[in-house]
């Protein structure tokens, strides 16, 4: 094991930053977007709240099997880590090329995701709601590559609003 210290980046971001950027990671995007589906295709409400709650305890899972992990492995890096401890250095940095090959394509769906929702209460053509997409993949950039702060600022907002429309369809 490599010496800690060496291994450590600044902590520029709060515990509330952290629940935010959890609770971001939870509720994403397709928290708005996918109950219809579920429920057209469980049939039943009763079938669509068995889903909803198998996918709440394999969420469980993960994030008690992460929180383990962390324990164990308590390195900057995160799945990269985990993985590299696991199966070693190629699959670590093929972990790494991928997860720069598959974020862009998240970011894209959950910006669009947003220009729809936007879309419902401004018109806008398709190649409107592209632009808004683009533009909001820019902003969200910008705002990371400025400051630390500031991204988390974004993601704060972005977490609370997103918590507030849950809990207000609740």
């Amino acid at each position: 094991m490599e010496n800690n210290e060496t291994q450590q980046l600044p902590r520029r971001l709060s515990v509330a930053t952290a629940v935010a950027t959890g609770v971001g990671g939870i509720l994403g995007s397709g928290i708005f977007r996918v109950p219809a589906e579920v429920a057209t295709l469980a049939g039943t409400s009763g079938g669509m709240l068995l889903v909803w709650v198998a996918g709440a305890a394999l969420t469980l899972c993960l994030a008690l099997s992460l929180a383990e992990l962390a324990a164990m492995f308590p390195q900057t890096g995160g799945i990269y880590v985990y993985v590299r401890e696991a199966f070693g250095n190629l699959a670590a940095f093929v972990l790494g090329w991928t997860f720069l090959l598959i974020n862009p394509a998240a970011w894209a769906a959950i910006a669009t995701v947003f220009a729809e929702y936007l879309g419902q209460f401004v018109a806008m053509s398709d190649g409107q709601r592209r632009v808004v997409t683009v533009a909001l993949i820019v902003a969200v950039t910008v705002a990371n590559y400025r400051s630390v702060r500031l991204g988390a600022g974004v993601m704060n907002f972005f977490s609370f609003a997103k918590a507030v429309a849950l809990v207000s369809l609740v």
